[in-house]
């Protein structure tokens, strides 16, 4: 409904070139996007002028010039007030899109914290509305009532409380921090419930589902005898009725039992004996999953979740200390149709994902400054640090998580990103120091050595000062020169770091994945990368982990020797000059030419595909550099520890 309303206002048909002010990120909307790109659209954001003056002279400016037509029609997005030139003004229908238009009874100041996807659920309440002009108080109110459904006055009790909640973050909902802290003392003017967390259940999935673990585990205690108490009644049955799901789906982990014991039948999902037939079940309905949610793909979201899943079969797979009995015809089978399935969905919707609203997770890794920033902005004066762990895959952080979190006391919010594809360090990591899309940076795209420059500019950009903010590059074991140093400043508040020990594992490893988890492993057992994340802590960080891409196992199918590679020479990717014809090369191999918006048009991106690569025919590798999900959808984690922030 709001959608409709919006898109109506940019008057698609009747325009090529449209400016837009859109401080309120509506435009960052999937639907939104999807539209708009259908419409024939590029969507091009201003943020850094001199970035964006660079990129309408080389791509827009010189074809009109010429009288070339343009590939596509231009949508102009910017997000903060500002001058716009006039020679790219007067070229433009120009359109406003607010909040405040939208919801002119609101606060604006409140919906203005919201996460895009509740908007339409909104408008329609809110259409109906005829009431007066609400303030903060009221507004916070009526969203979490009529977008959430949470009814602060009819929560009696903590049971209640948590019954309220379960069903929430299982379809996917959560409050916004503003709204989750004005339910938080909503609820806890309930005088029966100011002895509970209540903060811990309304604040967030992962703390909410981290206190629920914890309670079943002393649920299955008192269950077996000891004199222990919960304060959550498993027993209650709107409870109950979502515990197998909420085994099912890693929102909870069984506990294990070395007795067998007799538990009713709705327990059985959350305690586990037999841990190798668990292990087999557990793999056995993953690749269900997998299998039935591929061919139901909607969003970018549901790529995300099969990647979890994906990513869940490769450490059970390649878990060397275990013996299971796991079927690897369907394991290959399955991971054939993922890379054919995933690389049509990539062909035909990668190209909006560069747009998409950062405001609640990143979409793409070159807006994870700019979602640090809107998470913590400047004017909070946290202290902020980002560890990009280079060639970090899924099922790499999945093996490094559990190795780090033995005693079960961090809390991960773990969302997932894409990479930018040619899946290769100089392009994905550059793009997530510098915050820019790979066109912005066309000079230095080959090249790793611009990451402390780009980060130290994005920063500066946004109002810190140039010895507030630091990087690093190179960290295996934390104890490099100058890393110290770093630490001690008084002064810092933003850092960044480049971890490079999974990629230097990656390129030397010579068992495939099996090997490099091992291997991964033995390194996060060590304890330096979270005795590290501790010295964050007691300085006060925020800490984020992430990386730049990940990588696959792959065989040879043949070594290409020309042309200009980039990295690890003929792995899985090569890149050539614009006027070189790649179609004798494509029609050698198995490879595909990478056409994207937002790279470098100056070269022409050759990828390999499926799980081969351009090396000797038969050798088996760990590379990246080409579209395999394993390579592209890549973690985002926001690390604390536990009650931090609480």
């Amino acid at each position: 409904m709001i959608n409709e309303i919006i898109l109506e206002k940019l008057y698609l048909k009747e325009n090529e070139f449209i400016l837009v002010f859109d401080p309120d990120n509506l435009l960052g909307a999937e639907a939104i996007v999807e539209h708009v790109n259908q419409a024939g659209f590029s969507i091009v954001n201003y943020e850094d002028p001199e970035v964006f003056r660079y990129y309408y002279e080389e791509n827009i400016r010189s074809f009109l010039d010429r009288g070339k037509p343009l590939d596509n029609k231009v949508l102009i997005r910017y997000t903060v007030e500002q001058s716009i030139p006039y020679d790219i003004r007067a070229k433009c229908f120009f359109v406003e899109v607010t909040l405040r238009e939208l919801f002119p009874k609101l606060s604006y100041t409140v919906i203005k914290e919201l996460y895009s996807e509740v908007f339409d659920k909104l408008y329609k309440v809110y259409s109906r509305y005829s009431g007066p002009i609400l303030g903060d108080k009221g507004t916070k109110d009526f969203i979490l009532k009529n977008a959430y459904g949470v009814i602060p006055e009819v929560i009696a009790d903590f049971q209640e409380l948590v019954k309220t909640f379960i069903p929430l973050y299982y379809r996917g909902e959560e409050l916004p921090r503003l709204i989750a802290d004005y339910a938080a003392e909503a609820i806890s003017s309930n005088g029966q419930l100011k002895q509970y967390p209540v903060k811990t259940i309304v604040s967030g999935k992962v703390s909410c589902f981290h206190f629920i673990q914890e309670q079943w585990e002393l649920y299955i205690r008192k269950t077996n005898g000891e004199a222990v108490e919960t304060v959550i009644d498993f027993g209650n049955y709107e409870i109950r009725a979502y515990i197998d799901n909420l085994f099912q789906e890693n929102y909870l982990t069984p506990v294990k039992q070395l007795k067998l014991r007799e538990y009713p039948t709705w327990m059985q999902s959350g305690v586990v004996y037999d841990i190798a037939g668990n292990i087999e079940r557990k793999f056995d309905n993953y690749i269900d999953k997998i299998i039935n949610n591929v061919q139901s793909v909607k969003s970018y979201k549901d790529w995300f979740g099969i990647a979890a899943l994906w990513a869940e079969v490769l450490t059970l797979k390649y878990d060397q200390s275990k013996s299971y009995s796991l079927d690897n015809k369907k394991f290959k089978d399955t991971g054939s149709l993922l890379k054919e399935c995933f690389k049509d969905w990539l062909l035909a919707n990668y190209n909006m994902l560069a747009s998409l609203s950062y405001a609640k997770a990143p979409v793409m890794v070159h807006k994870i400054p700019w979602h640090i920033n809107h998470r913590f902005p400047k004017q909070e004066n946290k202290k902020v640090a980002l560890l990009v762990i280079d060639g970090m895959s899924l099922d790499d952080w999945f093996v490094i998580k559990e190795a780090i979190n033995e005693n079960n006391k961090y809390i991960f919010e773990e969302t997932l990103c894409f990479a930018w594809i040619p899946t290769m360090t100089s392009v994905s990591r550059q793009a997530i120091f510098s915050g820019e899309i790979p066109t912005n940076y066309a000079d230095t795209l080959l090249s790793t050595n611009h990451d402390d420059k780009q980060w130290k500019k994005f920063w500066r950009n946004i109002g810190y000062n140039n010895n507030s903010v630091a990087f690093k590059r190179n960290i295996k074991e934390f104890r490099e020169d100058g890393l110290d140093d770093i630490l001690n400043d008084n002064g810092l508040r933003v850092l960044g770091l480049v971890v490079n020990m999974v990629d230097d594992i990656m390129h030397g490893q010579q068992l495939s994945i099996e090997g490099m988890h091992q291997d991964i492993r033995l390194w996060a057992n060590k304890g330096s990368l979270v005795r590290f994340i501790d010295r964050l802590y007691s300085k006060d960080f925020e800490v984020f982990i992430t990386s730049d891409h990940g990588n696959i196992g792959a065989v040879g199918q043949g070594t290409l020797q020309e042309g200009l590679a980039v990295e690890s020479p003929g792995e899985r990717v090569r890149f050539y000059n614009s006027d070189i014809n790649c179609d004798t090369i494509m029609s050698k191999y198995k490879a595909l030419k990478w056409e994207a918006s937002g790279l470098p048009k100056k070269y022409n991106y050759v990828v390999s595909e499926e799980n081969l690569a351009f090396v000797k025919e038969g050798k088996k590798i760990v590379a990246h550099g080409g579209l395999a999900i394993e390579e592209v959808i890549v973690p985002f984690i926001h690390m604390r520890k536990e009650n931090q922030n609480a």
